[in-house]
């Protein structure tokens, strides 16, 4: 039985609480939360945890802490997956979850709250069963207003209109404003996630890809939306990969909406999708993958003649099509604790570095990088402290990045097709280019990856 549920912002401060039983209202449980991530560090607590008598769940989402508190042991791959799919669902009506949409739709929220747990017991966890019973329109945010835009507002007194910005922050509730201008849309998004472990020489030791094929529904009705995928796609499930250029994939999963009828002939998956957003399909690679890296880093160290210091040359090089770039490029090097300073040449003004002194690593970003380009920066890493720079103790190197319109492994969306023999609903259809009139069986959707 859950006792209460608590959302904090990335600053611990407390944003909402719902208490559903009276066995730890004594135990001040915001504040022992508070001073266990304070006392070990954010990256340092486990997901679930015991304080005294009282019992810790949560999950990190956005920068906000879901927290889930009971004076009873309960399993933790529950609860998480719970506070996990809790999150989804503030997000399927909300538009965005962060802390400024929480404070602005807190009313709906604990109505959300309300619903999905009674007396601490899981009672419904399903956007589309929730809808019926909700009575508060969300407040939608503005993600992507100018900073001109803003100004103007505040100086004039315009009163803007707020709309999301993009299909991953519109809400499911229809409200009264754009209840019949609102058009019926389906939005795919592929994902792929890929860690890579490289050796010095360049070769990777380790690969892995996990992926899913994540959809977003404002459809009213209940269509049935065949989604077909590479026609050579091979799922083997544990065989031995074969050769050749087909999309192979380890193993795959599917949600509890779709139907496989036609997936092993045709490749075409049946769904009949939920309200809001869920993953039609997850899946995975490892071992031996055929794949070039996106992103390729190649480091160069020397020493100074009659110092102490040391130089350090990194690149970055991005090995995918010049059609697709890199952002939000990230790379962490760890330098050696003699090491007291650094000093920097980078190649591009909107390049950023800096020493972390607190972990001793370098932090190098840049915003972009596109594809068949490279970047450089030199370091001097300076020992003030009297002690020689040890080599040996440089590295490992890190680097996270984002690419959209990639995948590594291949998959594609051949086509999307929406079947509704009632007619109850008139989709929104997508337009090929080039072409003069809709393609009757498309709806509309946007194909992004992420890494």
């Amino acid at each position: 039985m859950i006792s209460e549920i608590i959302i904090l912002s990335s600053h611990l401060e407390p944003l909402l609480k719902k208490a559903y039983r009276n066995d730890v209202i004594n135990a001040k449980t915001t504040q022992l939360f508070q001073e266990k991530l304070k006392d070990e560090g954010t990256t340092h607590v486990p997901p679930h945890f015991k304080v005294g008598t009282v019992f810790f769940f949560y999950v990190r989402r956005n920068g906000l802490y879901f927290v889930a508190t009971s004076t009873n042991e309960m399993s933790p791959v529950c609860v998480i997956e719970l506070l996990s799919r809790m999150y989804y669902i503030f997000k399927d009506f909300c538009g965005v979850v962060n802390e400024e949409s929480v404070r602005l739709n807190i009313l709906l929220l604990l109505e959300v709250l309300n619903e999905i747990l009674d007396s601490g017991y899981i009672q419904l966890a399903v956007t589309e069963k929730i809808k019926p019973y909700l009575t508060c329109e969300p407040v939608v945010m503005e993600t992507s207003k100018s900073r001109q835009d803003d100004v103007a507002a505040r100086l004039f007194g315009i009163e803007n209109k707020n709309v999301p910005s993009t299909a991953a922050n519109k809400t499911v509730i229809r409200s009264s404003s754009d209840l019949e201008n609102r058009k019926n849309e389906i939005f795919v998004d592929v994902v792929e996630k890929l860690t890579a472990v490289v050796e010095s020489n360049g070769t990777p030791s380790h690969l892995e890809i996990i992926g899913s094929v994540n959809m977003k529904n404002f459809v009213t009705g209940s269509p049935q939306i065949n989604i077909a995928l590479n026609e050579d796609l091979v799922v083997n499930k544990g065989q031995i990969r074969g050769f050749g250029h087909s999309v192979q994939l380890d193993h795959c999963s599917f949600h509890q909406c779709v139907r496989l009828d036609d997936f092993e002939s045709k490749k075409i998956l049946k769904v009949y999708p939920p309200a809001g957003e869920f993953s039609v399909m997850t899946y995975t690679v490892s071992g031996d993958i055929p794949i070039n890296l996106p992103i390729r880093i190649m480091t160069f160290i020397s020493d100074i003649k009659d110092s102490r210091d040391v130089d350090l040359t990194m690149r970055l090089r991005c090995e995918i099509p010049t059609s697709c770039h890199a952002v939000f490029v990230t790379v962490k090097f760890k330098v050696p604790k003699s090491v007291t300073s650094i000093s920097q040449h980078l190649s591009h003004p909107e390049q950023y570095a800096e020493l972390n002194k607190g972990d001793q690593f370098i932090l190098w970003k840049t915003s972009k990088l596109r594809g068949g380009t490279e970047t450089t920066s030199q370091f001097r890493l300076i020992s003030q402290t009297g002690d020689i720079i040890n080599k040996k103790e440089l590295g490992p190197v890190i680097v996270d990045f984002e690419i959209s319109a990639y995948l590594c492994t291949g998959l594609q969306i051949r086509f999307l097709k929406c079947s509704d023999q009632d007619q109850s609903h008139v989709p929104c259809r997508w337009y090929k280019p080039g072409c003069d009139e809709p393609e009757r069986d498309f709806v509309q959707f946007t194909y992004t990856t992420n890494k």
